[in-house]
């Protein structure tokens, strides 16, 4: 999902969540949500 990616590409940048919403017209919450979901499969994968 393209949205997705974009939000986790600029998070991995070390844009503000809230800089990102700004930018893609979409709210913060949005974006805190995708990256939350990203940080927490990362873990998972880690620890299997």
């Amino acid at each position: 999902y393209d949205l997705q990616q974009e939000i986790i590409a600029l998070g991995v940048k070390g844009i503000a969540p809230q800089e990102i919403a700004d930018r893609m017209g979409i709210s913060k919450g949005e974006v805190t949500l995708v990256l939350e979901l990203k940080r927490k499969f990362q873990e998972m994968e880690k620890s299997n």
